[in-house]
């Protein structure tokens, strides 16, 4: 093989992997794996945060123990991230919790996967088709994998452990693939099978406080395909 013949062999691998590269890049920066992401960074305090819809009140606001902004969520309120598209079958939802109480009644965080019909009530107790619902509390998390067909399906499973701290930082992990992780401050506390076919997506993600009066803190939420 003659040199100008390398040379144009070169010239053609070089331009090959410099595309392949420059697609990756553009990929990864225009968040193609990126479902949702919010920080809050760029939202006022005292307002309620434009990505999200609710039918309570909720803020924007500072916590004196850590930086940037938080999302504070009312008590018995329905929050809902808007999201760029449907889940995948397989997921990641990750998120800083901070639970606050007020006085001292209960203070369960739902967090609800589930698959929502454009008619369907977004706050009623188990929304959509199918869902799976996890409650993160101070002494114990657990879940519920349902279904709204006939006949129904009601799977449920919880960890009695202590899971939160009050007014402290928690770093959550939701992982969605045919287990079910949910992973707390890097300790794992549920694992459990999806109960559902291993290509079924779900399409809402809520935040809710069943029963509660906490104000519970949230930030650096992001929902990314795996």
């Amino acid at each position: 093989m003659n040199q100008r013949i390398l040379a144009i062999l070169n010239v053609v691998l070089l331009t090959y992997f410099s595309t392949v590269y420059v697609l990756a890049q553009s990929q990864a920066k225009d968040g193609s794996k990126i479902i949702f992401a919010d920080n809050f960074a760029k939202d006022t305090v005292g307002t309620f945060p434009p990505n999200w819809i609710s039918n309570g009140e909720g803020e924007i606001t500072t916590y004196k123990d850590y930086p940037g902004k938080w999302f504070k969520m009312h008590a018995e309120g329905t929050y809902l991230p808007v999201l760029k598209r449907s889940l995948s079958s397989n997921f990641i939802l990750t998120f800083d919790f901070i639970f606050q109480t007020v006085g001292n009644n209960s203070h369960t965080t739902e967090i609800t996967l589930f698959n929502k019909p454009a008619s369907s009530n977004f706050d009623s107790m188990f929304p959509g088709d199918k869902g799976i619902c996890i409650h993160l509390e101070d002494y114990i998390a657990s879940y519920l994998c349902y279904n709204n067909q006939n006949p129904p399906l009601k799977v449920s499973g919880e960890n009695r452990t202590s899971i939160l701290q009050e007014n402290k930082k928690a770093s959550v992990e939701i992982r969605v693939e045919q287990q079910i992780r949910v992973i707390v401050n890097g300790t794992e506390f549920l694992n459990f099978p999806k109960p559902f076919a291993a290509d079924d997506n779900f399409n809402t993600l809520r935040f809710h406080m069943w029963g509660s009066q906490a104000e519970p803190l949230i930030s650096n939420v992001e929902v990314k395909t795996l």
